[in-house]
């Protein structure tokens, strides 16, 4: 539970979205009543008797229950207190939101709580304001510690250098090197991290404890203290007191810790006194002692431990229950203390838990402890007093800070009785008033705190705003006189009334004449909720009052762009919707109307928000009198249509103007009010965009404002480069839409279809547009009220006058050109001209050959004496290159080229003028178009409409027309559906085919289809993934200069599919639930490829052979998914049962080989799973999960990992209830063989782990069937035995094992069943002779046979049959053949062995046998082959044979292809962790990362503490990468020591055997010391084993020469016979060089040989010997021959002996073991480490004597354990052979280091499930999920350019940050 709860705390503070943060907040509630409830029941069981009380009541006991139940929440609570001081406002919220649910759900406490009172309780005094003001410092954003700059290098030698200058000692060597202690880097540390002294226990503020500094400054300071304090700038006494205050805290003699004692805040003295207490959880008990020490002189006690490193201890406090006050109360006296905090996230932070906690815990708080609430409220308003922090968003000022804690205070008020309600009320009007403060000239001299500040009356005014909102009941309300505190005052100060309605509207008055506007702002704010009751409760007089402070306040000239004149407004539009100030307003209703026009277009866009909401009251409140035609009502109305660039603002404006005409028509005044003002406004919108309004057709209100500026001067004149375009064109259809309203009620209609005429046969583009639209939304105005066969064109004589003006300009050919176009002929022609004359200029033309241009320009005219485009086309074509022949050849040379570029200019400007007619005949004819169809009138032949609205949809860049286009298209193709059309041929089926076409030409949606190379292999998402990653790296910090844009193709092709799109989006809104059976080619469009392609029994591949013969099938498949994924969206939920039909094709289209196909294929499910979750993802978890395992075929893993990929993407939180069904199966393709599918998998369980937290606590969504319950509970208990180790259940095998299994090997199956169980791989490392492989053999039989069963039940490609693969050394291969058939002899074993040709034989059988047992030379050599095979099992024996990743070796190994990977090895870290990194590579690569990241982050700093010199720093970075490094592998490796679960196995004793050199020796080895190669041999040994170094091979030769000499100087001296003699001279011996005096090792080989009671007579034996056998190992070869030869031959002839080395055929290896171990004669047996170290079962033998040592310790290790091990029933001696004095001794130094390396890496703690920490296996992957970690950008010292300063800004807070500080949201909660 512990670990579920930590991952939601964690998701409070790093959740993708508010969604998950709030749902994390509620499971953490949720989690948290389970186990308070869980905590409280065992202590009920129990039997304990009743207590009596006094009274003979009897009341039970809950024992320790409850409070340790308290103590848990607690515990959690201090886990989510860090979270309210982020920076980050999300996280702010979501821990608050997470305190309240816990208040909201947990019980109210019962725990009892004792009263401790002070004896002299004193009443504690209200706030005094000036007090307050004068003595504290204002709360600004922050301490302002992040804008010192940071100290150079340098700054600290400085300082020193200072320091001793002004002590005289000046630069003297080695004086004040104590300086440096002093001046500690952490003096340097500025920017805010070290922690400063904390306010928690604010200082009193009362006027009676004024503080008083000591005489002297210094007073309680150390001396190191003293020295930094005389170093520091500004005030010294405040440093010095701060330093006092932090002494007294940690030392326990001031102020107890805010967890224990409630601090004291402004005037805030509780009538209770609580004792000082020490911390009731101590992290580290010396910590107090230390600072006292440190401050105090005398002993400091160690901040490191013994090996340097520092002591850690942890910061979080817990808290925990107290027996004076509640646990709610101890959470609160805790958050109190942050209100002071420097921080204004830190404040706002306590201020928001505050409120969400007293929320729910407010009415026991009340009733226990109700002191807590006024200290609380005092503390409260002590911050809104000193509160200075302001931030801005848009034109309004939010003080985030003061407005959470006047919400917090108001919450407060809900809960405290009327006397504590009446404190802070008048403590709040106070804040308003400031009698107090100066303003003006009087505040001239004045100090700070005397003078008026406006903060603090916005925030009495914030605190006034709730207080209203919550305590409602106290609105003119008087209270009983005989009501009295509840605190022991006198009768005679009892309150004799409150009525807060009366002061807050005083206030409100006030502080609407404040010269603030943000103050303004907030009083109409605070009035604006209770209008009603201002309405119905003030009297007349008052309420008229208001008002007129209302318009004062409007009118009294104030800042034009001030944000108050919105709430001013926004509060009189609440007041005139009531009927008391109705009355008033109407009494003046002129004076009204002309106040509001003037603020209509105000140049702050929530103004006329507010004015635009006043009008529509005005048309829809029943008292207002109408006086329409007075008011100009209609007139401001449209104009505000066409001139607001706001669509809020319009719609509203739309509103007033269509119920105006409403009510105008109903009263027959509509033509009066209206007057001719009409045709005013179809001159204002037939104004062409871009070309300035008649200003004389715009109405001015009578009175005129303040307003300066003009918000509408941009619109007016036209001016294209400050309004854009679609805002222009919006505002245009806006007042067209309006006009077409006119027609509903019959305003002089003849006159207008005049208009409409006349601007329908315009030669302007834009004229015959507007009038298109308008008579478009006429007649949809009018099929509103009609039945569908309704034709206006027809009904309507006026209309169908107008179609026939449409269906004329339709059927002919489009204009020459449009009037619009005017402006770029006049270019072209000044372009002209300046070309032509530029042949004079600079072509030395002469002037009379040059020709004339007409002057006149007029695109609309066909005279030839008008400049036209086709005068243009002949200057530019025939008459330059009359010119041009007229040039000499100097001016050809140098003249000709700028003549030429002249021409190319004056063309593309042509070129434009034909692109823009080409626009404009779009538009119109698009236009055109849309009206007939609205009006249901169509042409003879219908080709030209249908050309028109498929030009827009295909080419039309402005998306309100095209959006215009594609609605017509589906009118066009409803009317074709229609009884109206009665043509022989609907070609509807032919726009529809054609939609679908333009929806699939941009490639960058739909990919193309291919058969190139690499068109199978690759995932196009991970590629995508990539490339998207990679923008995005490289746009930080940029302007992305690099990226590419978009060419002109590409640019046609995204408009053509948003056309596309709009048009099915508008045909499914269209025709909703009736689009498949009405427009069938909709249907065919979507699924007829994939219908025609696939069917439910269709085999794959068959498909892809067809496929890569037709490329146009491929593309229609691609093309269809795409189609169907784009619409899918847009489709009526009543279309989507014949949609999932599509889905089992979706699927199989899934496993195609063609990449492009399953990626398409994928992101269609994902989004067919986003629109319809229940069915798609059940579909997902029957149908796709089970791909994801599917082991023959890699492109359904492939196609199936791709679809969970976008399924995570796209539905994002909604995938929620489905996470269980795919984390599991993605968990085990982390390690796919495929590494296209590792790595997307990689990068889908990234986002999929985040997730599993929240799982639990959601809902069961309302499709989710009875059998995807049952199975997402088992998918459940399946994920919990992940999360917990202890329980994971013992695992059953279920096949017969002929053998006993023991405890712990049943453990061990149990742990590979949970490997296997979670598709995880690992390393079984038990010690060597603990039956690894008994253990693998059952686990691989186990799965055998259940694979074998599920594909009986199912018959799923995931079960099917495949072979498991056991590589091991040649020797162990019959090994492991004979122990499958003895142990399970049900099992198929084959032995992959011989020849190439004989191997190549048997692999075609591979199918036929269970288990294939294979070398690993075999496997080097036929890798290409065997890669191909798909392997259940893949088990490595002695497997840290590729612990080197480079070899050919592992580079084979790791290319085979298994589902379960194992690696046995007893010896998993040989040299160094960097063979774990091949390991892993292996089992699961990715998973440390790559080799570089492994070993920077590991390898180096543990290899850095090699040598013993490593600096602490050095030291402390190796056990932290050994820690982490252990940690990150714990879960995967299993590993007990034979003394640990063997108890009835033997010890094993090991010696050491010292050897002496003999005078050979000795000679050979001091003259090999004095040459150069020694030194590079000891540097070789005592340094990292680089495999790069230059001399490698001259080093080793060196080692293996010492090697050899230590052994016998026969192996160096053998070939040099000369040399020997020279040797024998020198030291005087005559001796035989294979003489044994010459070679100790045999000397002493023999003596032990001896001891062992082997090598002589059975009668030479004394009697307390007793015979043993020996296993003796070498690394050479050739010393086993000296063994032989020259100890056995000559010395010890009796000895039996046996043999086994790499020279021995490994196929008679098993035989001599088997031997050895079963015929007692033979007394010893010969080995090479190499082979007989690894694997053989000897424990015949109870001896091991190692002749000479291998660098690795383990193979030493593996090889003693050959007897060592399962069966051993004797003690096993094992000797080491080590010659004294040489390399031999280094060798075993360095083994030590290696074994010390592993032993830290694999510990105890991986001996079995319980203690693997698996809970942490999900958080293991985000290593390898997350990647490589981001380089961090060096650290930069001196001078900062602003750019850098720039960048390093935070980014702006999001718009919505302050959402949640609105009133209406805080009405919402109470």
């Amino acid at each position: 539970m512990s670990f579920r709860q930590d991952k939601l705390i964690l998701l409070l503070d790093n959740g993708t979205s508010q969604q998950v943060r709030r749902t994390a907040a509620k499971q953490l509630s949720q989690i948290a009543l389970k186990t308070f409830l869980a905590s409280i029941r065992p202590s009920v069981k129990e039997e304990t008797k009743p207590d009596l009380t006094e009274d003979g009541s009897v009341t039970l006991s809950t024992g320790g229950g409850e409070q340790d139940a308290w103590n848990d929440v607690l515990e959690t609570i201090s886990k989510i207190l860090p979270l309210l001081k982020s920076r980050t406002s999300d996280t702010r919220y979501a821990a608050a939101n997470a305190l309240g649910l816990l208040a909201a759900c947990l019980p109210e406490s019962t725990l009892p709580v004792v009263d401790i009172k002070d004896e002299a309780t004193e009443v504690p005094q209200p706030l005094d304001l000036p007090y307050l003001l004068r003595t504290s410092q204002t709360l600004l954003a922050s301490a302002g510690r992040e804008y010192i700059a940071k100290p150079l290098p340098g700054d600290k030698a400085k300082r020193r250098k200072a320091m001793l200058g002004s002590l005289g000692l000046g630069d003297a060597v080695g004086w004040g090197d104590d300086v440096d202690k002093v001046i500690g880097d952490d003096d340097d540390d500025v920017d805010g991290s070290q922690a400063r002294p904390s306010t928690s226990g604010a200082p009193s503020r009362e006027p009676s404890v004024a503080p008083q500094p000591p005489k002297d400054i210094f007073e309680g300071l150390s001396a190191r203290q003293i020295t930094m304090l005389k170093r520091k700038k500004g005030n010294i006494v405040e440093e010095a007191n701060k330093m006092r205050r932090l002494n007294d805290k940690l030392s326990g003699t001031g102020i107890s810790s805010p967890a224990t004692t409630p601090p004291e805040r402004p005037s805030s003295g509780s009538d209770t006194k609580i004792e000082d207490k020490p911390e009731i959880v101590t992290i580290d008990p010396g910590a107090k002692a230390r600072v006292t020490a440190a401050g105090s002189g005398g002993q400091v006690e160690p901040t490191v431990d013994a090996d340097g490193n520092p002591v850690v201890t942890s910061s979080l406090k817990t808290l925990t229950v107290t027996h004076d006050r509640s646990p709610w109360a101890t959470v609160l006296l805790e958050l109190a203390p942050n209100l002071d905090e420097a921080s204004w996230q830190i404040r706002h932070g306590a201020a928001l838990a505050i409120m969400e906690v007293i929320r729910s815990s407010g009415p026991a708080i009340s009733s226990r402890e109700p002191t807590l609430l006024l200290s609380l409220a005092r503390q409260l308003l002590s911050l809104l007093v000193l509160d200075r922090f302001g931030d801005f968003v848009g034109d309004t000022v939010v003080a985030p800070v003061r407005e959470t804690a006047a919400q917090a205070l108001g919450i407060v008020l809900k809960f405290m009785d009327t006397s504590g309600v009446r404190e802070v009320h008048d403590a709040l009007m106070a804040m308003v008033r400031q009698s107090w403060a100066k303003r003006g000239k009087e505040a001239e001299g004045k100090d700070k705190h005397e003078k008026f500040a406006w903060e603090v009356r916005h925030a009495g005014l914030l605190g006034l705003k709730y207080e209203i909102a919550v305590r409602g009941d106290l609105l003119g309300v008087k209270i009983d006189e005989g009501a009295l505190m509840e605190v022991d005052i006198k009768p005679e100060i009892a309150i004799v009334g409150l009525n807060l309605l009366e002061d807050v509207v005083d206030a409100a008055i006030l502080a609407l004449g404040d010269s603030d506007d943000d103050v303004r702002t907030v009083a109409a704010s605070a009035l604006t909720p209770v209008s009603n009751v201002l309405a119905s409760r003030l009297p007349r007089e008052e309420l008229q009052k208001l008002l007129q402070t209302l318009w004062d306040c409007l009118g009294e000239g104030g800042d034009e762009l001030g944000s108050s004149t919105g709430a001013v407004m926004d509060l009189l539009g609440a007041l005139i919707s009531l009927k008391e100030a109705t009355e008033i307003l109407s009494l003046d209703k002129q004076n009204l109307m002309a106040r509001t026009y003037t603020f209509l277009r105000h140049p702050i866009a929530t103004v006329r928000l507010a004015v635009a909401n006043i009008l529509h009251i005005f048309t829809t409140h029943p008292d207002i009198t109408r006086r329409w035609a007075e008011d100009i009502f209609f007139s401001f109305l449209f104009q505000n249509l066409v001139l607001e660039e706001r669509s809020e603002i319009r719609d509203v404006t739309y509103k007033a103007f269509d119920r105006a005409l409403e009510e105008a028509a109903s009263v027959g005044s509509l033509s009066m009010a209206l007057d001719r003002s009409p045709e005013d406004w179809y001159s204002i919108v037939m104004t062409p965009i871009g070309a300035p309004l008649d200003i004389a057709l715009l109405r001015k209100p009578s009175m005129i404002g303040s307003q300066r500026h003009s918000v509408d001067k941009a619109m007016i004149a036209g001016d294209m480069s400050l309004v854009p375009m679609d805002v222009a064109l919006q505002t245009r259809i806006a007042g067209a839409k309006a006009l077409a309203l006119l027609r509903r009620y019959g305003w002089r209609e003849a006159s207008d279809v005049d208009l409409l005429r006349q601007y329908l046969h315009s030669a302007s583009a834009h004229q015959v547009l507007i009038a298109s639209v308008v008579l478009q939304e006429w007649a949809y105005d009018t099929s509103l009220k009609h039945p569908t066969d309704y034709s206006l064109g027809i009904s309507n004589d006026n209309a169908k006058s107008l179609s026939v003006i449409l269906i004329e300009r339709i059927e002919s050919s489009a204009p020459p050109t449009y009037h619009e176009m005017s402006v770029i002929l006049q270019q072209i022609h000044a372009e002209c001209h300046a070309l032509l004359n530029a042949f004079a200029v600079e072509g030395k033309v002469a002037k009379d050959r040059i020709p004339s241009l007409p002057k006149r320009v007029d695109p609309l005219s066909t005279s030839s004496d008008v400049f036209s485009l086709a005068t243009a086309q002949l200057a530019v074509g025939a008459q330059f290159n009359a010119l041009s022949g007229l040039l000499s050849k100097t001016a050809t040379k140098t003249a000709l080229p700028s003549l030429k570029d002249r021409q190319r200019k004056v063309m593309g400007s042509i070129g434009y003028f034909s692109v823009m007619k080409e626009r404009y005949d779009v538009q119109v004819m698009a236009g055109i178009s849309g009206a007939l169809v609205a009006m249901k009138v169509m042409p003879a032949k219908l080709g030209p409409v249908i050309k028109s609205l498929m030009d827009a949809v295909k080419k039309e860049e402005n998306e309100i027309l095209q959006s215009r286009a594609a609605f017509s298209i589906a009118a066009f193709i409803d009317y074709t559906t229609s009884p109206l059309f009665t043509g022989r041929v609907n070609p509807s089926d032919k726009v529809i085919k054609n939609l679908f076409t333009f929806t699939c030409l941009d490639t960058s949606v739909t990919p193309v289809f291919t058969l190139g190379p690499g068109s199978r292999e690759s995932i196009i998402s991970l590629r995508e993934e990539r490339l998207s990653a990679a923008a995005a790296g490289a746009g930080v910090g940029k302007k992305n200069k690099d990226v590419n844009e978009e060419s002109d193709e590409q640019i046609a092709a995204r408009v053509t599919r948003r056309g596309a799109l709009e048009a099915f989006r508008a045909l499914a809104r269209r025709f909703g639930g009736r689009l498949f059976q009405d427009v069938p080619k909709f249907w065919e469009g979507i699924s007829g490829a994939l219908l025609s392609s696939f069917s439910t029994e269709a085999d794959i591949d068959m498909v892809d052979e067809r496929l890569a013969e037709s490329v146009q099938s491929g593309q229609d498949i691609v093309d269809c998914l795409t189609s169907l994924r784009l619409i899918a969206p847009e489709l009526e939920s009543d279309l989507y049962l014949q949609v999932q039909l599509l889905l089992p094709f979706i699927i199989t289209a899934l496993q195609s080989s063609f990449a492009v196909v399953r990626h398409t294929a994928a992101k269609c499910l994902a989004a067919l799973c986003n629109v319809m979750p229940d069915e798609g993802m059940k579909r997902v978890v029957d149908d796709v999960v089970p791909l994801i395992g599917d082991a023959r075929r890699v492109y359904s893993r492939q196609g199936a990992v791709e679809a969970v990929y976008h399924i995570i993407k796209v539905l994002d939180i909604k995938a929620l209830p489905y996470v269980l069904f795919l984390i599991v199966p993605i968990l085990g393709r982390m390690s796919d063989p495929d590494e296209h599918v590792r790595l997307l998998s990689t990068s889908s369980f990234a986002s999929l782990v985040k997730m599993v937290p929240l799982e639990a606590g959601i809902p069961d969504p309302p499709g989710f069937s009875l059998e995807l319950l049952a199975k997402r509970d088992e998918e459940r208990k399946f994920l919990m035995q992940l999360l917990d180790g202890s329980k994971a259940e013992q695992y059953e095998i279920p096949v017969k094992v002929e053998a006993e299994l023991r405890q712990y090997q049943k453990d061990g199956v149990s742990w590979l069943a949970f490997l296997a169980k979670y598709q995880l791989h690992g390393i079984l490392c038990d010690d060597m002779g603990l039956g690894k492989s008994l253990q693998s053999i059952c686990i691989v039989a186990s799965k055998h046979h259940e694979r074998a069963e599920r594909h009986k039940r199912t018959g799923s490609v995931d079960s099917a049959h495949l072979p498991s693969l056991i590589v091991c050394p040649p020797t162990l291969t019959g090994h492991w053949y004979h122990e499958i058939l003895k142990f399970t002899p049900h099992l198929c074993p084959l032995q992959y062995t011989g020849s190439a040709s004989e191997r190549a034989a048997i692999r075609s059988n591979f199918s036929s046998y269970d288990v294939v047992i294979s070398s690993y030379e075999s496997i080097r050599s036929d890798i290409p082959e065997l890669s191909k095979i798909n392997f259940l099992y893949c088990v490595l024996d002695e497997g840290h044979i590729i612990k080197n990743a480079k070899t050919k070796l592992s580079v084979a190994v790791k290319q085979i292809q298994a589902q379960h990977r194992l690696l046995l090895s007893g010896t998993p870290i040989q040299n160094n962790v960097l063979e774990l990194w091949s390991l892993f590579d292996f089992l699961m690569p990715g998973f440390l990362g790559n080799e570089r990241v492994f070993n920077d982050r590991f390898s180096k700093p543990i290899l850095a503490d090699r040598d013993g010199k490593a600096t602490p720093k050095e030291r402390e970075a190796a056990a932290s990468a050994l820690e982490q490094l252990h940690k990150q592998v714990l879960p995967f490796l299993l590993r007990r020591l034979k003394e640990d679960v063997l108890s009835d196995l033997p010890p094993k004793i090991i010696q050491d055997y010292y050897c002496e050199l003999s005078a050979v020796q000795k000679h050979l080895y001091d003259e090999f010391s004095r040459s150069q190669a020694a030194e590079e041999v000891g540097e070789e040994v005592t340094t990292t084993d680089d495999p790069q170094k230059q001399g490698q091979g001259h080093v080793f030769q060196s080692l293996q020469y010492l090697r050899k000499l230590c052994n016998h100087p026969a192996l160096v001296l053998e070939q040099q016979p000369a040399r020997f003699k020279e040797i024998q001279a020198k030291i005087g011996s005559g001796l035989d060089l294979h003489d044994l005096s010459h070679a100790p090792k045999l000397e002493a080989l023999k003596q032990l040989l001896s001891d062992c009671g082997i090598g002589q007579p059975p009668d030479k034996l004394a009697d307390d010997v007793t015979t043993h056998r020996v296993l003796i190992f070498c690394q050479l070869r050739p010393m086993l021959d000296l063994i032989e030869k020259d100890l056995f031959g000559h010395h010890m002839p009796t000895v039996s002996y046996m043999r086994m080395d790499g020279s021995t055929d490994p196929r008679k290896r098993h035989a001599i073991v088997q031997t050895f171990n079963e015929d007692p004669r033979i007394d010893v047996l010969l080995l090479t480490t190499s082979v007989g170290g690894l694997g053989l079962n000897l424990t015949g033998a109870d001896t091991v004597i190692f002749v000479d040592h291998d660098w690795n310790p383990m193979k030493d290790l593996q090889a003693m354990d050959r007897a060592h091990r399962l069966g051993q029933r004797k003690v096993v001696n094992v000797y080491r052979l080590i010659t004294r004095g040489t390399l031999e001794e280094k060798i075993m130094g360095l083994q030590r280091f290696k074994l010390n390396i592993a032993s830290s890496v694999v510990t105890q703690q991986n001996s079995g499930l319980g203690s693997m920490n698996t809970g942490e296996v999900l958080d293991l992957f985000k290593v390898s999920a997350e990647g490589e970690p981001v380089k961090q950008k060096p650290t930069t010292t001196g001078p900062t350019s602003m750019s850098k300063m720039l960048e390093g800004l935070d980014d702006l807070p999001p718009e919505d940050e302050y959402a949640e500080l609105s009133l209406d949201n805080f009405l919402s909660k109470v």
